[in-house]
């Protein structure tokens, strides 16, 4: 059984799978560009308060996300 969520719902200091990206072209462009897309695998860094930037480490890079499109990165926490 896997534990798929959305990143926003994830738990620091954790690493998880990208198993689904926004459907929106532009998004999941943005999200490529990034080095994130389905399968590649990232750490949670931190979620600042109140809905703030999302921050993840993918590849050895540290990036920001906003709150509302880590929000629609669908992941599954890897043991």
């Amino acid at each position: 059984m896997t534990d798929n969520m959305t990143l926003t719902s994830g738990h620091t200091k954790q690493r998880y799978k990208v198993i689904a990206l926004p459907f929106e072209h532009e998004k999941e462009i943005r999200l490529i560009e990034q080095d994130i897309f389905v399968g590649c695998e990232l750490k949670l860094i931190s979620i600042f308060p109140f809905k703030g930037p999302v921050a993840i480490a993918v590849h050895g890079s540290a990036y920001s996300l906003p709150y509302e499109l880590a929000a629609e990165i669908q992941v599954e926490h890897i043991a």
